[in-house]
């Protein structure tokens, strides 16, 4: 069989604790850096903040830490595991500030890095495990969204954990003793005929390192359970869709039961189905029909939300992997070259694993109707072990650089000159002095990476070593981009002047009319702590003028619908995220 030689130590530079650490801090500063610099942006994070202010407000009492609440309504929506923790972060400060509101995705986002280095420890060995923990952290969707307040971070989180556990009990399963060979999982030590009745009952190997096994098995399944309470049963659905896909390419389906002892099933099940169950008993009448029928099955079966075709994530999901995407080619080499039948085992299972984790979250959500690019955030972090995994099969079968390290550090430096060219031209940040300053440190980073790099490579430099300076490239360019450059667009992204001008506008308790504007309704409540009413159609916008209300919120497109229905005067008009708004006050009519 063809083994793998060893790289450098596998990838020695990455191997020690001290590159581990520095992953660690570099990660902590994508994801904590000026975290409240920007305003909350809709469409999500109004809405999803003004849930966690109204839990920590405890205004609906204790019953309201189950039965959730937007507007004062019950929220059909989401599990409350993320709202709690938000609520809980917002808690010592009086409110939900836009820190408290991201931290659990920051936190998150910090500790799936952590989980993606043990992961890739224990398949591929300690380099390779840091080098897919700095390939995740630098990748430009993951530190994003773990910037941002959404599920998707927490539930990755979770899912990775639960991915982690599986593994750590693979581990100890082959680690048991056994006759040579044995492929019915080794039994563990014990009279004949009680390892007989193990492997007849489809469990062999089962009790094989009691201790760890078990301790792991609590925590496969209790992170499926946080899973579940982030996100709904997919999270409990997606990591066991992945681990039996790989089961059956190693034909073991039947050890898929191992991992579902009857104990286990209650602690991954049980936490989700009570919150459920008292959330429908504390909820009106029709909330078990919005909240699972509508909201779970509609989603995933009719298409209620988000609609797309069955090719949606084919197509748009790739960029989301840049700027290591670029190291797919070569990871495709890498595969079938580990893949193939005279290949060590112990790589091919990791990467058929992978494999499986990868392909099982996209079948699934390419099945389901509703799609959105952030539920492909679980794969990510299979994504980083692939490259990493990729790049340490290269360096094991070739004594030069990979041609494609080349390639992304070309177009990492063509794309940070071209990004300082376009801040200089069109001076889209507002400032000028920050769109110069912003260009210079994206000139310089190129510049800065360039230099090393050739450097590296004329004095022979491992290649590991060029790796850390592109993704140290990569690194300087997100930092600046979050610490300046998302900051500089907030006053086109916030919904905040919506808010302050509508209530500057209306009277002390009057209500503000949002003619289908919903995501503004949630800012317009959390900014500024005012009435809202949802106008959904004229003859509702026509009653409501008639009660007396006079500020209405609504696109520009939507002017001449209002206009019909009673004659307003724009006092102001809002850009935000690539839609006009107008906040109007109705004309006093004609005496």
């Amino acid at each position: 069989m063809r083994e793998l030689p060893r790289v450098a130590g596998d990838l020695a530079l990455f191997a020690t604790p001290r590159a581990r650490a520095l992953v660690l801090v570099a990660a902590a500063l994508l994801v904590f850096v000026r975290l409240g610099a920007t305003d909350l942006w809709p469409p999500d994070e109004p809405r999803y903040a003004l849930v966690a202010e109204e839990l920590r407000t405890m205004e609906h009492g204790a019953s309201g830490l189950v039965l959730l609440h937007l507007h004062g309504a019950p929220y059909t929506q989401k599990p409350p595991l993320f709202y709690w923790l938000a609520a809980a972060a917002g808690a010592p400060l009086g409110r939900v500030t836009e820190v408290a509101a991201r931290l659990p995705s920051a936190l998150a986002g910090l500790a799936t890095v952590a989980a993606t280095i043990a992961i890739g420890t224990l398949l591929f060995g300690r380099g390779t495990g840091t080098l897919a923990g700095l390939l995740l952290a630098t990748t430009f969707d993951w530190s994003y969204r773990a910037r941002t307040v959404q599920l998707d971070t927490l539930l990755a989180l979770f899912e990775t954990t639960a991915i982690l556990a599986f593994w750590r009990i693979e581990a100890a399963w082959r680690a048991a003793p056994g006759p040579p060979g044995h492929q019915a999982w080794r039994a563990a030590p014990g009279p004949p005929e009680h390892q007989a009745s193990r492997v007849a009952r489809g469990f062999p190997g089962r009790e094989a390192h009691l201790g760890t096994s078990r301790r792991d098995l609590v925590w496969l399944h209790a992170s499926l359970a946080l899973a579940v309470l982030a996100k709904g049963p997919v999270g409990w659905i997606v990591p066991l869709l992945a681990i039996a896909a790989y089961l059956a390419w190693e034909r073991r389906l039947r050890e898929l039961r191992g991992l579902l002892p009857l104990w286990g099933l209650a602690l991954s099940i049980l936490p989700g189905l009570v919150w459920i169950t008292a959330a429908v008993a504390l909820g009106p009448p029709g909330f078990f029909h919005d909240a699972v029928v509508d909201n779970l099955f509609g989603r995933a079966v009719a298409g209620t939300s988000h609609a797309q075709p069955f090719h949606y994530y084919i197509q748009r999901f790739p960029p989301d992997l840049l700027p290591w995407l670029l190291l797919l080619p070569v990871t495709i080499w890498a595969a079938r070259r580990t893949l193939a039948a005279d290949a060590a085992p112990v790589d091919r299972r990791a990467w058929r694993f992978l494999l499986a984790w990868i392909a099982t979250s996209v079948l699934f959500f390419s099945l389901a109707s509703g799609k959105r690019l952030r539920y492909l955030l679980t794969i990510e972090p299979a994504f980083a072990l692939l490259f990493a995994a990729t790049l340490r099969v290269w360096l094991a079968t070739s004594l030069r650089a990979p041609r494609v390290l080349a390639i992304v550090a070309t177009v990492l430096g063509v794309g940070m000159l071209g990004a300082g060219g376009v801040l200089v031209g069109t001076n889209r940040l507002g400032d000028a002095a920050l769109a110069r300053g912003l260009a210079i440190g994206l000139v310089a980073t190129a510049a800065a990476g360039t230099a090393a790099w050739a450097l590296l490579a004329r004095r022979g430099a491992a290649v590991e070593t060029r790796i850390v300076v592109l993704a140290a490239s990569v690194f300087a360019v997100q930092l600046l981009s979050y610490a300046f450059a998302m900051p500089a667009f907030n006053a086109e992204n916030s919904p905040r002047p919506i808010a302050e001008t509508a209530t500057a506008l209306a009277r002390p308790g009057e209500p503000i009319g949002l003619y289908r504007g919903h995501d503004i309704a949630n800012a317009v409540t959390y900014y500024e702590d005012r009435p809202t009413r949802k106008i959904e159609a004229p003859p509702e916008l026509a009653a409501f003028f008639a009660s007396g209300g006079r500020v209405i919120v609504f696109e520009e497109e939507q002017l001449a619908n209002v206009e019909s229905v009673a004659p307003v005067v724009v006092r102001g008009r809002f850009r935000v995220r690539r839609e006009t708004w107008l906040v109007a006050l109705r004309s006093a009519p004609a005496s």
